[in-house]
Parts: structure tokens; sequence; C-alpha cells
């Protein structure tokens, strides 16, 4: 019997050159990183870049942060951030994904606080409002997550909210979204939850 992921690599392959398309992004951001029970906050902005690959159903999408970070409290000293977030999505229905996502969140320096990185599986819609606007969400269950000093997860999941707005046609958009990721990290018995935040606001261009 052929593999299943062999048989979607063949589809995709398969798709024509008209329904493929590259759109690169970049955008401001502004990163909040919280570790819920030490109450410990910090935030800061920096830039984002992204891209995605449309190829029939199959849509791939990159997007990267890099933001310097600074803790509501003056005792602990700031901190660069930089996430990755790479996510595969195979359309099943016009308004409906599903897809599987891989994050990577590094600090420097070491142990400012957690290093993490996640696997998730979820759905994603979309919805066009008019031409010249539309709207998506997505909302993900995180069954793996890995932390530099140790731990493990309990509940966790990632959700996301975004808009695109293109008055001047299809190849040129301003867009916007915020995404959420809570991690229930335990570690020597007790609740470590991290929770992080992501606002970004650019422009994104199709090639």
């Amino acid at each position: 019997m052929r593999s299943p992921i062999l048989l979607l690599g063949l589809a995709a392959l398969a798709a024509p050159l008209s329904a493929q398309a590259v759109r690169v992004g970049v955008a401001g951001a502004a990163v909040r990183v919280r570790e819920v029970t030490q109450d410990q906050t910090a935030h800061g902005i920096g830039p984002a870049l992204s891209a995605t690959y449309d190829r029939g159903r199959f849509t791939g999408t990159l997007q990267l942060v890099r933001a310097r970070l600074t803790p509501d409290d003056s005792a602990h000293g700031t901190y660069t951030l930089t996430q990755a977030d790479l996510r595969v999505a195979w359309h099943v229905q016009p308004a409906l994904d599903v897809e599987v996502g891989l994050s990577r969140r590094f600090v420097s320096p070491e142990f400012a606080t957690e290093d993490v990185g996640a696997l998730s599986f979820g759905v994603h819609s979309s919805a066009n409002l008019s031409s010249a606007v539309g709207v998506w969400a997505r909302l993900a269950w995180v069954p793996v997550a890995k932390y530099n000093a140790g731990g493990s997860t309990g509940e966790a999941y990632e959700t996301g909210l975004g808009v695109w707005v293109a008055p001047r046609g299809p190849r040129l958009r301003a867009t916007a979204d915020f995404s959420l990721q809570r991690l229930d990290r335990r570690a020597h018995d007790a609740a470590l939850p991290i929770q992080a935040t992501i606002a970004r606001i650019g422009v994104e261009y199709r090639l």
C-alpha cells in the first residue's frame, strides 16, 4: 500500500504552476513572555519576517521574530529573544485547513528565560470579507514541548487571529496578527507555566 504521505507529496508536485504563490512580509513585533507562577514578565519590540508558499492544497509558512526584552523586575537583566515558527497546512475545505507546526524560541544570555521547542497540531480557518479584506484564526494543540532547563508539559495550546487589507490590489497588503502560546510546564513537582504573546503589524508582498 502506498504511503499517504507519499501520495500527498505527489499531489502537491502535480499542482499546476498557476496554483502556486509566494508571499514575503516584514513587520514590527511586540513580544511579551510571562512565567505565570513566578509572575516574571518581560516585554519588548523588534523586527519580524515571514514567507509563505502556496501550491495546490498545501501552504507552508515560516515566521521569524527577534526582540530585545526587558523584565518588569529590575533585578533581572534584559535579554534577546529569537523565535522561529514553521507550519505546513493542507486545505481540506474552502475555509478550513489542518496544520502541523514546529516552533523554536531561543534566548540570549542562556537561562534568562526558558528556551522552548514545540510541536503542534491544529486547524486554521480564513475568510475573505471582500476582495480587499480577509481574516483568519487558528487553534492548535501542543503535545510535545522541550525546555533547556528540563521539565514536562501538561495542557498546552496555541491560538492566533489575523487580518489583512489590500486596497490597491492583491499583490501588496497590510497585515496585523496576534498569537498566544500557553505551556503548562512542570518541573521538580512544581507548576511553572509559560505564556508568550506576539503582536505584529506589517506589510506583505506577493511575488
